[in-house]
């Protein structure tokens, strides 16, 4: 008698646990036969949560599917076959009567008997909006950053290809005038060709040239197409490793070709291809 009397206390005790630790928990606790045929618990939390009456639960045990958003209840109320089979782990939208839209993080456990049949299913349901908004916002936040970072990059490279170009004109503009220099040390001399106007002499309307030097125009006619093409590029200014991509040959290759071309011509320096190329008209002078 004694023992039933000490049973019955414990039991009483244990229950009163229970029930002040779900009554003052923030997550819905809640306990159900499987398949949720009956709702055997429900924590006041749910009132706070759902923002409806618990005690509905008990005579519409699915009801709390009433108030998951339409997005997602066919995906809850199509698991209701897994509750069954001891699986329930959910995450969803509800609409609470007064139209605000909470997230809920709801799962459950199955509570077996000795034969391992599943007697009940025990779950928490958790509000987790307020992490779900923190995670939005900061998505946002990186959406936002890598717009920016997109934005400076194109900023960046827009810059760098003016600036490529800048220096390719003031790359062109130096040979020019390095041309230019050498033409004019060259009107000291003699031998060299020279366009001269004749208009206003003659009346002829084209220009005409005096003095021009065989000798180097036999030559460069002499030299085969790839070596035109090599001399060209050379006397302009162009560095050999630009003169390959551009012919589509190995800077080696370049560099063969460049010292049959001196040979041939009987010159040491590219600035002699230049001196060649500007007194034969080979070239632009810009």
């Amino acid at each position: 008698m004694k023992h039933h009397a000490n049973r019955e206390s414990d039991l009483r005790q244990s229950e009163e646990t229970f029930r002040v630790m779900t009554e003052n928990i923030h997550d819905v606790f809640w306990m159900a036969t499987p398949g949720i045929r009956e709702m055997c618990y429900v924590s006041p939390a749910y009132e706070k949560i759902w923002g409806r009456d618990p005690k509905r639960l008990y005579h519409f045990p699915k009801s709390f599917i009433e108030a998951i958003h339409p997005e997602e209840r066919d995906v809850v109320q199509r698991g209701v076959e897994h509750h069954e089979k001891g699986i329930w782990d959910f995450e969803y939208r509800i609409v609470c009567p007064d139209g605000t839209i909470r997230w809920i993080r709801d799962r459950g456990y199955p509570v077996r008997d000795g034969e391992g049949k599943i007697l009940r299913m025990c779950g928490v349901a958790t509000d987790v909006t307020g992490f779900i908004q923190r995670q939005e916002t900061l998505r946002q936040e990186k959406d936002a950053l890598k717009a920016k970072v997109e934005e400076r990059n194109g900023k960046l490279r827009e810059t760098k290809a003016r600036l490529m170009k800048e220096k390719e004109v003031r790359r062109r503009l130096e040979g020019a005038l390095s041309r230019l220099i050498l033409s004019l040390e060259d009107f000291r001399g003699k031998g060299f060709s020279f366009p001269i106007q004749l208009g206003h002499l003659g009346g002829a309307e084209k220009p005409k040239y005096i003095d021009m030097e065989e000798g180097s125009r036999d030559a460069y006619e002499r030299l085969s197409l790839r070596e035109r093409e090599v001399f060209n590029l050379l006397a302009d200014g162009e560095p050999i490793k630009v003169v390959a991509n551009r012919l589509g040959i190995s800077p080696k290759t370049v560099e063969t070709h460049k010292y049959n071309i001196m040979d041939k011509l009987g010159i040491h320096k590219i600035s002699d291809m230049t001196k060649i190329a500007i007194k034969n008209n080979l070239i632009p002078l810009c």
